[in-house]
């Protein structure tokens, strides 16, 4: 191979070796920015809703309803090891004019044992407004038979039936689950 072959080679691998960097840096800052979106949108970490004072006894009293939400701290995966999972609890009020009020978020684990109420305070739902609550992905206390009984009211007014639905996500490796469990509203006895 003549001087001139070899010159060309080194010059057709060294170009190709600069492209290549500038592909990762151009990979590697579209990466960055990507994870910095939503804080340039106005997105911020979930924070845990503010227990508000409800200031209607109007809007707190009435009956109270009950809705029975699934959830899953993980599931399993291959021979049954855990995949664990970020759990995300959305409690929407459908109605476009009346408010609701939450009285209770109550996380059950897998044996039906009570882990902890998500509340201090009843909370105010505003006429189409939501309320999430999060279990944390290190948080799998709940198991894969976790579930939520949240407790609501409307005071005197006749209101759509609440939504609620349980988004777990989680990503291990190079591996990713989401899914959605909606909940239903379950008769309250005496």
């Amino acid at each position: 191979m003549s001087q001139n072959d070899q010159s060309f080679q080194r010059s057709i691998l060294l170009i190709a070796g600069i492209g290549v960097g500038v592909l990762a840096l151009f990979a590697f800052f579209s990466n960055n920015n990507a994870r910095e979106a939503p804080r340039a949108t106005g997105m911020s970490a979930f924070q845990k809703p503010v227990s508000d004072v409800v200031a209607d006894p109007a809007t707190a009293a009435g009956e109270l309803r009950t809705h029975f939400v699934p959830a899953y701290s993980h599931i399993y995966v291959d021979s049954g090891q855990p995949f664990r999972l970020t759990v995300t609890l959305s409690f929407r009020n459908t109605d476009p004019q009346s408010p609701l009020t939450i009285h209770s978020v109550r996380y059950y684990d897998t044996a039906g044992k009570l882990i902890r109420d998500e509340l201090s305070q009843p909370l105010i739902v505003a006429p189409l407004g939501t309320k999430e609550f999060l279990v944390a992905e290190n948080d799998f206390s709940g198991g894969s038979g976790a579930n939520f009984l949240i407790d609501w009211s409307s005071g005197d007014q006749q209101i759509s039936t609440p939504l609620a639905e349980s988004i777990m996500i989680g990503t291990a490796q190079q591996q990713g689950v989401s899914f959605a469990s909606r909940g239903v509203e379950v008769t309250r006895r005496p």
